[in-house]
């Protein structure tokens, strides 16, 4: 297990963070705008970041009511001066610092879960100066974002307005309930959805996102469908066990494979529309096959320990490199689960 920082260091941020927030959490010293979201109706979002205006691509009903704002004044934040360290479930902040190296790069984290730990984008926020949007619709984990400098929106996001049983009991498991998704049963609380892009567009986000990480327990093509390819460019990606709606996607935007981290298929996407590609998708490769060996060293073989690039079966999966960048244009984007 990770252990988390210290939040007595970096309480004292150097910044306002705002939170857009179910209305019933109004503990926090505050500006809170409550909107009137009619009989019966909860809304379902947290921002950090005040809307300062309206999206031509947003309806005024959408901006003028699913909405609510709080700030929080949180004081200066202390200079990080620890070494760098991953704080990834499989080190998939390390692969993207290696992709995007000595870049203050944006990302969008969905689902972020914890503010630290086995977060895709502490590391990069804290010791690299990133900046983006972390999505976390349980409020068990909105304490910790204080710490952050990341946009909080406390949103399940899929299709728009939708009516959904969101379970919260599981902790970072947690998701739509639905037979399709991992969350197949069981009890939860009653949320609307928002889109990606109308987050995306609420917040103003650049139009250059470096590092997309998606991970929401089973429901990946819902949101990957409302992801605004058409207004935004996105360099990498990392999708766990993608299915093969989102792999045809992929290949349709100009996405290749970098590798599979982990034996649970959390897999990571290069855009051929990244600047210096083939060396960058090199680069991490060479990254990938290094960690991967480093994690499941005890289970190959010596030649194996010796590749700069490759993929290794372990726990009867493909973990590692599958297609190298030599081979690149050769190769088609597959389940994480198919050996070759």
């Amino acid at each position: 297990m990770i252990k988390t920082k210290n939040a007595q260091r970096s309480v004292r941020c150097a910044r306002s963070l705002t939170f857009v927030l179910i209305v019933t959490l109004l503990s926090l010293t505050s500006t809170l705008r409550v909107p009137n979201f009619g009989k019966n109706r909860v809304g379902s979002s947290l921002v950090t970041g005040v809307v300062r205006s309206k999206s031509p691509e947003l309806s005024t009903r959408s901006q003028a009511t699913n909405w609510n704002t709080i700030k929080v004044y949180v004081g200066p934040r202390n200079e990080q001066n620890d070494s760098w360290r991953s704080f990834s479930q499989v080190q998939q902040d390390e692969v993207i610092r290696t992709l995007f190296p000595d870049t203050r790069g944006y990302f969008v984290d969905l689902a972020a879960n914890h503010y630290s730990t086995l977060s895709n984008t502490y590391a990069l926020e804290t010791y690299d100066g990133w900046d983006g949007i972390c999505v976390e619709p349980n409020e068990m984990y909105w304490p910790g974002y204080i710490n952050r400098r990341c946009t909080l929106i406390a949103a399940v996001v899929g299709e728009s307005d939708e009516n959904v049983t969101f379970k919260k009991s599981n902790g970072e498991f947690g998701g739509v309930i639905s037979p399709q998704f991992d969350n197949s049963a069981g009890e939860g609380v009653s949320h609307y959805t928002v889109t990606i892009r109308e987050i995306l567009y609420m917040q103003r986000a650049p139009k250059t996102i470096h590092y997309f990480s998606l991970d929401v327990e089973g429901a990946e093509s819902i949101v990957f469908a409302h992801i605004p390819f058409d207004a935004y460019t996105i360099y990498s990606m990392t999708i766990e066990r993608p299915r093969q709606d989102v792999l045809k996607s992929l290949s349709q935007y100009g996405f290749v494979e970098v590798g599979i981290l982990g034996d649970f298929g959390d897999t990571m996407y290069l855009s051929r529309r990244t600047p210096q590609f083939l060396s960058r998708l090199k680069a991490a490769q060479i990254k990938v096959t290094q960690l991967t060996k480093e994690r499941y060293k005890d289970h190959l073989m010596k030649e194996e320990l010796r590749m700069e690039i490759g993929s290794f079966r372990v726990n009867d999966v493909t973990v590692g490199v599958r297609c190298p960048y030599t081979k690149i244009n050769d190769c088609e984007l597959q389940n994480w689960l198919e050996t070759s």
